[in-house]
């Protein structure tokens, strides 16, 4: 298959799976419209997935997902794409504040990405969301963000279900970066990875054992009939975590008192450690 078939053939599967898992439902007022990836030409040769938690506050938010289960499908492209997730991968992803997103970019500047995020209209790998939508009323709203509200977490599955598994499944990833944190593993297994932890294995990624499992972890899917067997998965804190608020967690007294010895923060010795894995992972 040609690249731009394949192209057509992946994004017209994936709009197609989004608009079959929200189509037609009655209710949820209060939910965000979906962030649903596009897939760009530059992912064919990166395959490499950036799996977040949610998108906390996704363009208007409130009452606008109605807006998207009660359309027609002709209109998938303009509500999901056009409006959204185009428009942010062209004009905001290159300079949008907080951790997230300067992760990314360093993602990219330290060429474990490439090209250069501004160099082009779309992303080269595929940024998703372990939860496609959300409640964020505002940035400060935590009620609103399902990784910090198990109750609407559990209501968000319910209606989405395994969509991000399907679509993963579809696009075929050599590498899934989870920064879901570890409280997020339930979901991210069952809903994201098609598993469940009697059939993965969680592997330490820090030679020095300074950081554990709990921390950031490769997981490893042990069941071969399982369409994501065999691909590399790093699970790790959120960058809202791991790049500032980790040097401040009082219960890592004794991690930082190790890592201290090296001259390094935290967060640096965190960073060191995901970048080592990535690069391995993509050299």
């Amino acid at each position: 298959m040609e690249e731009n078939e394949e192209l057509h053939f992946l994004q017209d599967e994936i709009n197609r799976l989004a608009y079959d898992a929200f189509a037609g439902i009655a209710g949820y007022e209060e939910f965000s419209v979906p962030c649903i990836p596009r897939i760009s030409p530059q992912y064919l040769k990166n395959r490499f997935v950036l799996l977040a938690q949610e998108t906390d506050t996704w363009y208007p938010n409130l009452g606008h997902f109605q807006e998207f289960s009660q359309s027609k499908y002709a209109d998938v492209e303009k509500i999901l794409y056009e409006e959204r997730y185009d428009d942010f991968s062209e004009w905001a992803a290159s300079t949008y504040p907080g951790a997230f997103w300067e992760f990314t970019r360093n993602l990219y500047k330290i060429r474990i990405l490439e090209p250069p995020l501004n160099d082009r209209k779309w992303l080269s790998h595929c940024w998703m969301n372990l939860f496609c939508i959300e409640e964020c009323k505002d940035k400060k709203d935590n009620s609103g963000r399902p990784s910090r509200n198990e109750e609407l977490a559990k209501k968000v599955m319910c209606v989405q279900k395994n969509l991000v598994f399907q679509i993963l499944k579809l696009i075929k990833p050599k590498i899934i970066l989870a920064t879901t944190g570890h409280a997020n593993d339930g979901f991210l297994l069952k809903n994201a990875l098609g598993t469940d932890r009697s059939q993965v294995e969680f592997k330490a990624v820090d030679n020095k054992e300074i950081y554990e499992i709990k921390h950031i972890a490769e997981i490893v899917i042990d069941d071969e009939k399982n369409p994501l067997h065999g691909i590399k998965i790093l699970r790790t804190y959120h960058p809202n975590f791991f790049s500032k608020r980790i040097n401040r967690k009082d219960k890592m007294i004794e991690i930082g008192k190790k890592i201290s010895d090296m001259g390094l923060s935290k967060a640096a010795y965190y960073q060191q450690v995901l970048f080592e894995v990535l690069k391995k992972w993509v050299s």
